[in-house]
């Protein structure tokens, strides 16, 4: 053999590797890979007619080189301009629902207490420092005008429970208005 078939082989292989390139950014419905594919392997064929030694060298290429460019395109694609448009991109923690300055602000209510304004079925109104706030309980149906504790508040949603009267928050029951 001469070197017009090694020359041949390397033609292939490298238009093996353009060819997956181009089938990462067309959508051919796999044909384009099919082609790169048989190229590759054709290329390769050529490079063991040419001796050992040329195939194995062509192979492994080959075999390193295709991963190598899958992990190189999948690292910059998202990057690029076509990339950013066709990802879906997460959404920043500030974004997020729970991170809303109105939300937020219910975070400030936990431990906090209140009186219902309406029955907790388990959910209803409840008055904390003169704010109205949509709650619910922790499944128990707590009538109105009862004292509830902010027990959480994730997510715009504020969950209360009955405030229990112990020996030292007895000070605190006495001086918030119940009527």
């Amino acid at each position: 053999m001469d070197s017009s078939s090694l020359t041949f082989a390397i033609f292939l292989v490298s238009t093996g590797f353009v060819l997956f390139g181009l089938e990462l950014f067309l959508p051919t419905g796999g044909i384009l890979g099919m082609l790169a594919l048989s190229s590759m392997i054709v290329g390769i064929t050529f490079a063991f007619k040419q001796g050992l030694l040329q195939g194995a060298i062509f192979l492994t290429i080959s075999g390193v080189g295709v991963p190598v460019a899958l992990k190189l395109f999948f690292w910059a694609w998202p990057r690029t301009s076509m990339g950013k448009k066709m990802t879906v991109r997460s959404a920043a923690a500030e974004e997020t629902i729970g991170n809303m300055a109105s939300h937020q602000a219910l975070d400030l209510l936990v431990g906090k207490t209140g009186k219902t304004l309406s029955e907790l079925r388990p959910s209803g109104i409840v008055d904390f420092e003169g704010r109205r706030i949509d709650a619910i309980s922790e499944g128990l149906l707590i009538a109105e005008g009862l004292p509830v504790v902010c027990i959480s508040a994730q997510g715009g949603h504020v969950v209360v429970k009955p405030f229990v009267v112990t020996g030292f928050e007895n000070e605190q029951i006495s001086n918030m208005d119940l009527s």
